[in-house]
């Protein structure tokens, strides 16, 4: 950003006398002027090295970009200490590698924006010189062109993506992008199977419990680093479906009244609903030891865990006194309720 060009950057600067020692016969010959000193950037954090032998040439770069500085200095103020700024970094960070495997690139990219911009605040902020954020700028680069090269690909399950993922000799990059394409098209193949078996369980189908037992399965082929996550999140829809396989049986099997609507078949099924009861009562213990530890972050995805779970599970007492919870939470973190609503 500062300089208008890309040009190589080194976290200290004796990475970039190494690179000049090294690289400056073949770089001359190349290019017919070779880099002569290394020189630091305020704006980018690190080393550059440059043909200029002129140190006050560089000087004189910095002050150009210092209204940069003086920006970023602001944002870094508004943004909190070193400590603040960098763990909101990581939890970010955390946050896109999570939607991408999810196949939610919009909003990765998004927070890609947001985490830009923290970054440029933490290299001007108080002790700052203390923090090794360049690598984690780096990994903010390979997750964003993870979702460029997605998106070269083409549309969703196009045959571009076909090919892609039955590719060989794959490098290691490839490897994690055919990995979250293979979870993109799970999850969508989920969504087609959830409605299948709403229409269904509406018509008293005992087909039903073989979509959710099929959906069971699909969970298998989703992998990578947010895997179980994901996984507890679909696994909340399939035992939504399953209490309300379980309702319809307990109403059929205690109805006497023959003209009341009934299911067609008595689907058998053992559903644990307490066992989904106790998972989100853990999930709050989890959520409020994150934000005793101020991860605002990683709490905003446990509420969404427990937002998708609460939507799949039946209106009684039990759910009433945890909704109450919810809403609680809501209003800390985002400042404002909203309606229930399921999502992935």
């Amino acid at each position: 950003m500062a300089c208008q060009r890309t040009k190589m950057l080194f976290e200290t600067q004796a990475e970039a006398d190494r690179f000049v020692s090294f690289n400056k016969e073949e770089i001359e010959e190349e290019n017919g002027r070779a880099p002569i000193r290394s020189y630091y950037c305020k704006l980018c954090g690190g080393y550059h090295v440059t043909s200029n032998p002129s140190e006050e040439a560089g000087e004189i770069f910095n002050n150009k970009t210092e209204h940069l500085a003086e920006m970023a200095d602001e944002m870094s103020k508004a943004n909190g200490d070193v400590k603040t700024v960098v763990n909101e970094i990581t939890d970010l960070l955390n946050r896109i590698e999570r939607r991408i495997y999810e196949g939610r690139w919009d909003t990765a990219e998004l927070w890609i924006g947001e985490c830009r911009k923290k970054i440029v605040a933490i290299r001007f902020c108080k002790g700052s010189e203390n923090v090794k954020w360049l690598p984690k700028e780096h990994y903010l680069e390979k997750l964003s062109n993870m979702i460029c090269k997605i998106r070269e690909l083409g549309d969703e399950e196009s045959e571009d993506w076909k090919a892609f993922i039955v590719k060989e000799g794959k490098t290691e990059e490839e490897e994690e992008i055919t990995q979250v394409l293979i979870n993109k098209m799970t999850l969508n193949e989920l969504d087609r199977l959830f409605i299948m078996s709403d229409t269904d369980i509406e018509n008293g189908d005992p087909e039903a419990e073989v979509i959710l037992k099929e959906c069971r399965q699909l969970l298998e082929r989703i992998k990578g680093p947010f895997a179980k996550r994901i996984r507890d999140m679909v696994l909340l829809r399939i035992k939504g479906r399953e209490e309300k396989i379980e309702k319809m049986c307990h109403d059929a099997v205690l109805s006497t009244d023959n003209n009341k609507c009934r299911p067609k078949i008595i689907i058998n099924n053992e559903v644990d609903y307490k066992l989904a009861v106790f998972y989100l009562i853990e999930r709050f213990e989890e959520l409020q030891k994150e934000y005793d530890l101020g991860r605002e972050c990683e709490c905003k995805d446990i509420l969404d865990v427990i937002a998708a779970g609460l939507c799949e599970l039946p209106d009684n007492d039990d759910t009433a006194l945890l909704k109450k919870k919810y809403e609680k939470w809501d209003a800390i973190l985002n400042h404002e309720g909203h309606v229930y609503e399921e999502s992935l």
